[in-house]
């Protein structure tokens, strides 16, 4: 088990520079403990690695996690069980995934956090979690990120209209389970927004049990260019989609 107490440690830990217990390697099956209703910023967001070493998932969860019951959705009721991930770039993910050495971003889970934007007036036109490459630098099966959970959290922008936030979660990935969490508060001008999409994934998504709120559309896959081929040359779509037990919303205010 890791702990990071600090918002700096928390990106030497993910970058595999520092662990409680002095050794230096993230490994697979880890667990990096974080402190409830404590700040944890990055100004460029936080890049989750590729690891190669030890088995399971590394999962990244809150100190109070028995405080948000293991099934049921959460909400910003109890934000206060939560630490705060947060980057206060415009434009920049506040998880962000990578490849290293022809490897993808792989087998993490995010419990109990919350994910946002260090303030309102900041802009993020692109994903606050980014599971992956929607360009062509991602083309090849090999290179899509997968196997993550996001679980019991609750990611969101802020009230600010003049603040745009495009996306919530993009998965451009496969394998990944979105599940309990509150999405909310995602909305821009003069383009579209979405609560969960993606159109560079391969699926095997599922999706249920959260509260999605998104000005355009809550939940969207497509609608932009693929590059992942088949092994023909034919492009890949998206497949095995569950999506169950979901609440859409869209609040009134947004409507001009």
């Amino acid at each position: 088990e890791t702990d990071a107490k600090r918002g700096s440690d928390l990106n030497n830990v993910l970058s595999g520079t520092t662990k409680h217990d002095g050794t230096l390697a993230l490994a697979l099956g880890d667990t990096i403990v974080l402190l409830a209703n404590y700040t944890y910023l990055k100004a460029g967001g936080f890049t989750l690695l590729p690891i190669t070493t030890g088995t399971g998932m590394i999962t990244i969860q809150s100190d109070h996690l028995a405080n948000l019951t293991a099934g049921q959705r959460v909400g910003p009721s109890v934000a206060q069980y939560m630490p705060k991930i947060e980057s206060s770039y415009n434009n920049s993910s506040i998880f962000k995934t990578t490849v290293v050495g022809g490897i993808p971003t792989h087998n993490y889970a995010l419990l109990g956090l919350e994910v946002l934007p260090s303030a309102d007036t900041q802009t993020i036109v692109g994903p606050m979690i980014d599971l992956g490459d929607s360009s062509s630098n991602q083309n090849l099966v090999s290179l899509v990120p997968h196997d993550f959970v996001i679980d019991r959290s609750y990611v969101h922008g802020w009230d600010k209209l003049t603040s745009d936030y495009t996306d919530g979660i993009s998965l451009n990935s496969q394998y990944v389970t979105v599940s309990n969490s509150y999405i909310a508060n995602i909305h821009a001008k003069y383009r579209e927004s979405h609560g969960i999409g993606g159109a560079n994934g391969l699926g095997n998504f599922t999706i249920t049990n959260n509260f999605i709120e998104a000005a355009a559309e809550n939940i969207i896959f497509g609608g932009a260019d693929d590059y992942v081929m088949n092994a023909d040359g034919s492009p890949t779509d998206p497949t095995n989609l569950i999506v169950t037990g979901n609440y859409f919303t869209k609040r009134l205010t947004w409507d001009p």
